[in-house]
């Protein structure tokens, strides 16, 4: 295939726009991660600050988080969650992120861990789409923790993007952490019998084509990028780990239809994107 050298220059320009305008930006806001990591865990229109805050917010008014509890943030990216909870934690709590993002990670222990002991962040050996020669899978990994060691574990949109082995590895590695009576948050992309009837004009169908039984996605060359569930599944896999779903299921604190900005068609899918909250029998 020939490449027109005219195709080139334009898309070089935009790289090179961006990354000014990239650097401007993390000039006048050094508090918060810098625009080409955030880039990567989730649309920049997404408020980091607000969307974060939202999230501690969500965790003790609804799974009883409190200061003195010891948290496992899972897929923690560049420290959304981290960032507000160190504002919130007191001894002898402590905070765990796990994030196969080891640039991620970097600046978490740079930023975070430099200033608060107390966080700790690991990166997880297992492969993700961007890179696959890691160690294991998200259906083969183990975490690096000890059993019940936990008070509070929060996923957001992790399980948004694995497929059902990984999903399901995932719930009960992540329960094995949990102390009995321990609380789990974390997003699920979720449809059910009335899902259709309620968002007839946002069809799951139309977004997730690709029918895989327990679970849609968009792209079969790329299923990791975005899969929804059939709730009634999801119910079975909590059971099967030893987690009992609190109820009701709510809309997710972060990634809700209400921050999608007027004139933007990219966030259709977060119209199904849930919080589920369980407890560790």
């Amino acid at each position: 295939m020939t490449i027109n050298p005219k195709n080139i220059v334009p898309a070089r320009l935009r790289g090179r726009v961006r990354a000014l305008g990239d650097a401007v930006f993390d000039r006048f806001h050094p508090d918060i991660p810098p625009r080409h990591l955030r880039r990567h865990i989730s649309p920049l229109w997404l408020d980091f600050k607000a969307s974060g805050a939202d999230q501690l917010e969500f965790c003790i008014e609804l799974a009883r988080l409190e200061p003195t509890h010891r948290v496992l943030d899972v897929a923690c990216g560049v420290g959304r969650f981290a960032l507000p909870v160190t504002n919130y934690l007191r001894q002898p709590g402590s905070y765990e992120g796990l994030d196969p993002d080891k640039e991620a990670i970097a600046w978490c222990r740079d930023h975070i861990t430099r200033m608060h002991p107390s966080f700790r962040f690991t990166v997880a050996d297992v492969a993700t789409p961007q890179d696959r020669s890691r160690t294991y899978t998200a259906a083969t990994y183990r975490f690096p923790y000890e059993a019940r060691t936990f008070d509070v574990a929060y996923a957001g949109s992790l399980f948004t993007h694995l497929t059902e082995d990984g999903a399901r590895n995932y719930l009960g590695q992540i329960a094995a952490t949990l102390r009995p009576g321990g609380r789990f948050v974390c997003t699920w992309l979720l449809f059910n019998s009335q899902s259709t009837q309620m968002l007839s004009g946002r069809s799951m169908e139309t977004l997730w084509s690709v029918n895989c039984g327990t679970y849609r996605i968009m792209d079969p060359m790329e299923p990791e990028r975005s899969v929804l569930y059939n709730e009634a599944s999801v119910r079975a896999w909590y059971a099967d780990a030893g987690l009992s779903i609190i109820e009701p299921i709510r809309v997710d604190a972060t990634y809700c239809p209400s921050r999608i900005p007027m004139g933007r068609d990219e966030g259709m899918h977060l119209y199904y994107a849930q919080s589920v909250i369980a407890v560790k029998q």
